[in-house]
């Protein structure tokens, strides 16, 4: 499964969390009697048959032996297994667009067992493709890999004014490649115009009735579009493929001039990934911003990583670059700045954002002074050389920031920030945020003010002489829930997770897994310098690994234990060694400190594994319990899990615990 927090951490940091695991190595069993004796016993295949896969990601799993699947047929697990055990085959994970059913999964071992069976079923185009622009007459077509019976449209997800569902007047059953693989909308009238619309499409089954699948469909739809590509000139109106302009600042001009885009109908401007060549660091052609950033407008949406000639578009690829030296952006230099007057139903997709590279003292790659919405992008912070940060927010209104990986590069400034909060409000949900660590310090997100929601990210210190997880430094709300936080090794200072150095005077910090170095001078899981209120609730938390304490209380004594009742307990406050100074702030105070058993923290893998303890995997409160929503984990996976239990941390078991 492709976790959105892989292969991002320092090699020192995921190695040092091995070995803090799970101590010394050795190279004989525990038991060699029990071993020889497990040699001689009957031992049977575990086989599985797969039909309707025709891409690589499917993954699966019996026990600790893995599967990895690219093409249907029949196919064995590399291992063998002992007679009279059980076996219980799960779907690890499956390639993007598939839906997969496994059938008799599961049972006993008294022969070899050849009845496994998984059933696949993806689509193969969308037209237009998801993620994109749908003119107000197009129709939607969905091409199949197999024969169809059709699809439920919903009409009732809110809100119903983005629920294209409700304007569905035709459905065919077409034919393209095999019988009755095509299904076709058709608005009743037109389309209604606007951002963030959608299509949910439930129980598509195959004629077979052996699979069927859900497809959310997500367009911006306008008949208000421009163009742009590395290859295209400033000329004209950019409104047509062969027309396309060069710059994106020229495209927005166009429309507002020629096309009423002035913050009263929604626009878009679709921008081409360059063509691949053989000059590092990207290997592709980029956008040169050549001293200007791109000044975005109300309700001009910005569309990258469309293929050249704009037939299609693979959003999570990134593949429209934004390089060289910006402008200035509110005493940083940047690539893109969003200004007062823009609202978060302008949308910005599928980039690469360098962030300044001019060399100045202060760099960024977006600078918020409005409001926006953030889907699918790199973000970076150029190469500042006194303070770098990728996201700069100082708005008014509440960003919308969504499965980005945001990230301040490496170590070369004296300061690095992945995203800082000034102003206004932010909803951080399923994003990768990163720094390469600092000279100085390393603070993947600071709040210096407004509010909002932190929500299943995977965050990620990097290495300096300070680093944080998250610095909150404002009298603000703000609700930290279900993310995965690594604080690196601090080389001069102190790391932590979370650090409460003022503020806030409301939140529920609930369900994080919070994970220190051992390689810090001093590591803290969190830090508690002003003494909380009773307004803000830890609850649901495990802190591990951190070897100076999991709470600082405000008072600046270590609380290295989990107490309850005044005894070193499994789930409860924080305290000293034996209890008899426990930490008397905030809220509910209800976390556990244990090792997560991870499937391969050392190689960046922080799924659940099989032997994950049940305490921390289904240990996770409700976040009902504080009026909070449930939201999908970070592979938008529902939430409680089949087990009906909440994690901790971003992802869901699905492996079973111990």
């Amino acid at each position: 499964m492709n976790s959105i927090f892989t292969q991002f951490f320092s090699v020192s940091f995921l190695l040092s969390l091995s070995l803090f695991a799970s101590g010394c190595v050795k190279e004989y069993p525990d038991q060699p009697l029990a071993a020889l004796a497990a040699a001689g016993t009957d031992r049977y295949s575990l086989s599985v048959t797969v039909e309707g896969l025709q891409d690589s990601g499917l993954v699966l799993v019996n026990g600790s032996s893995t599967l990895a699947l690219n093409s249907s047929g029949t196919f064995a697990f590399p291992d063998t297994f002992v007679k009279g055990s059980s076996y219980n085959v799960i779907l690890q994970s499956v390639p993007a667009g598939y839906q997969c059913n496994a059938t008799n999964t599961s049972g006993t071992l008294s022969a070899d067992v050849s009845n496994v069976r998984v059933d696949c079923l993806r689509w193969a185009t969308i037209t237009p493709d998801d993620t994109t622009v749908l003119g107000p007459a197009q129709p939607i077509r969905v091409v199949f890999t197999r024969s169809m019976t059709g699809c439920a449209i919903d009409t009732t997800t809110t809100p119903p004014a983005s629920n294209l569902g409700t304007q569905v007047g035709t459905v065919n059953l077409l034919t393209t490649n095999v019988a009755n693989d095509t299904l076709e909308f058709i608005p009743s009238t037109t389309w209604s115009t606007g951002t963030l619309k959608f299509l949910f499409l439930n129980g598509c089954q195959s004629a077979d009735s052996t699979v069927s699948m859900a497809i959310n469909l997500n367009y911006i739809v306008t008949g208000n579009a421009a163009y742009v590509s590395t290859s295209g000139v400033d000329a004209g109106m950019c409104n047509t493929v062969a027309g396309a302009c060069a710059t994106v600042n020229y495209a927005i001009n166009q429309l507002q001039v020629n096309f009423g885009c002035n913050g009263a109908i929604d626009c878009a401007v679709l921008v081409a990934e360059g063509p691949v060549n053989s000059s590092p660091p990207h290997f592709r052609a980029t956008y040169d911003m050549a001293g200007n950033a791109i000044s975005m407008a109300n309700r001009i949406s910005l569309l990258g990583s469309f293929s050249q000639d704009f037939t299609s578009r693979n959003v999570n690829s990134r593949t429209t670059i934004l390089t060289g030296n910006g402008g200035p952006c509110s005493g940083l230099s940047c690539h893109i700045l969003v200004p007062g007057s823009v609202s978060s139903l302008t949308l910005l997709e599928g980039f690469t954002i360098v962030g300044d590279e001019s060399g100045a003292a202060n760099s960024s790659g977006i600078q918020v002074n409005g409001s926006i919405r953030l889907t699918n992008n790199h973000i970076q912070a150029g190469n500042g050389t006194v303070l770098r940060v990728a996201l700069n927010l100082s708005g008014a209104a509440i960003s919308l920031v969504t499965g980005n990986r945001i990230e301040t590069g490496d170590n070369g400034a004296l300061t690095a920030r992945a995203i800082v909060l000034n102003s206004g409000s932010v909803d951080l949900y399923r994003n990768q945020i990163l720094t390469g660590g600092a000279t100085m310090a390393a603070e993947a997100i600071v709040l210096l003010g407004g509010g909002g929601n932190i929500h299943t990210n995977g965050i990620y210190t990097g290495i300096a002489p300070v680093v944080t997880g998250i610095a909150i430094n404002f009298a603000g709300s703000y609700d930290i829930v279900h993310n995965l936080i690594l604080a690196d090794q601090a080389t001069g200072g102190a790391s932590a997770g979370i650090h409460f150095v003022a503020g806030p005077t409301n939140g529920r910090v609930l369900n994080n897994m919070i994970i220190g170095s051992p390689l810090s001078v001093q590591s803290f899981c969190m830090r508690d310098a002003l003494g909380l209120p009773a307004t803000v609730h830890l609850d649901g938390n495990n802190l591990y690994g951190c070897i100076t304490a999991l709470m600082e209380n405000s008072g600046g004594i270590p609380l290295t234990t989990i107490c309850s009742a005044g005894t070193p307990a499994a789930r409860g406050t924080f305290g000293t060694a034996t209890c008899v100074t426990e930490y008397i702030n905030g809220g509910t105070v209800d976390n556990l400190s244990q090792d997560p058993a991870f499937q391969d923290a050392s190689n960046g893998n922080f799924y659940y594994s099989a032997n994950s303890p049940c305490s921390v995997a289904q240990g996770g409160t409700d976040p009902i319990t504080y009026t909070l929503v449930v939201r999908p984990d970070a592979d938008m996976r529902a939430r409680p899990g089949a087990d009906t239990f909440h994690s901790i941390g971003p992802f869901e078991p699905f492996m079973g615990c111990l």
